[in-house]
């Protein structure tokens, strides 16, 4: 479903060769998420530091008029703006 509203994106992943694309890792992978307003994601981190994390935020709906999405990163706050790719691990 969440593919369905990204066509063109989901087209050009579709693309990528699958045996290249993360060759030899057990960590890659590539997935779509839609977190509606007032998510709140717990503190977590993963098994390993192996792994780097891209968002790609695509649509960005203000949470309120003095509130706007972010996430916390090893205590840097970082903002979504759509079309504004980030990466961390």
């Amino acid at each position: 479903e969440n593919t369905s509203m990204c066509r063109n994106t989901y087209s050009i992943l579709q693309e990528l060769p699958q045996n290249k694309l993360m060759e030899k890792s057990m960590f890659g992978n590539i997935f779509f998420s839609v977190l509606y307003p007032g998510t709140k994601i717990e503190e977590h981190c993963g098994p390993t530091n192996v792994r780097h994390r891209l968002h790609c935020p695509i649509y960005v709906p203000s949470t309120s008029p003095h509130e706007d999405p972010k996430l916390s990163v090893s205590g840097n706050i970082l903002g979504w703006k759509e079309r504004s790719p980030f990466v961390f691990d």
